[in-house]
């Protein structure tokens, strides 16, 4: 995976990459959010987590971060509280990531996610990678609008088993 900075800013945003320090915010956000996430999320499958699991969890995601595996950040809003999360993984093959995001339910509706994205998005192209892939369950309208909205092309469909079975729409983003 390509290397990608552990903050980046938007007008309104704070990325910053995930750590253990963020464990009570993460906690209440996927406590709070679960019904919103659970149908969507794969990882929402092994939540909830105690907290001392989900610092674990963290660490885990702050050394992969540091190793070049995956990158994921916290979005921070405008009055310093978190909204959820935006992520490249690298899953998709060679010269592309694959984007994912979530946020807490009730910050839905603001464009917060598009805005995220569109950060890492442009990280990622400025970083080397020529493609980002956006897979969404065709069930989930605000995240296929996320990825309509960074002028993703929608290239097909495929079919997931477990641990969320259906059918995802992949979106693609070309540099």
């Amino acid at each position: 995976m390509v290397a990608l900075p552990a903050q980046l800013e938007t007008s309104r945003l704070i990325l910053r990459a995930w750590g253990p320090e963020d464990a009570e915010a993460l906690r209440a956000a996927l406590d709070a959010s679960d019904a919103h996430l659970r149908p969507w999320i794969p990882f929402m499958q092994a939540e909830p987590r105690t907290l001392a699991a989900t610092q674990a969890w963290l660490l885990e995601l702050a050394a992969a971060f540091a190793e070049g595996s995956a990158a994921r950040w916290a979005i921070w809003g405008p009055a310093g509280d978190l909204l959820g999360e935006v992520m490249l993984l690298d899953r998709v093959g060679p010269d592309a990531l694959e984007l994912g995001y979530w946020l807490h339910r009730d910050h839905t509706g603001q464009g917060y996610a598009t805005e995220a994205a569109r950060a890492v998005v442009q990280a990622g192209f400025q970083s080397g990678i020529h493609r980002v892939v956006i897979r969404c369950d065709v069930n989930n309208a605000p995240s296929n609008a996320v990825a309509a909205r960074l002028g993703a092309e929608e290239t097909g469909t495929e079919h997931v088993g477990a641990p969320l079975p259906g059918t995802l729409r992949v979106w693609t983003v070309s540099r």
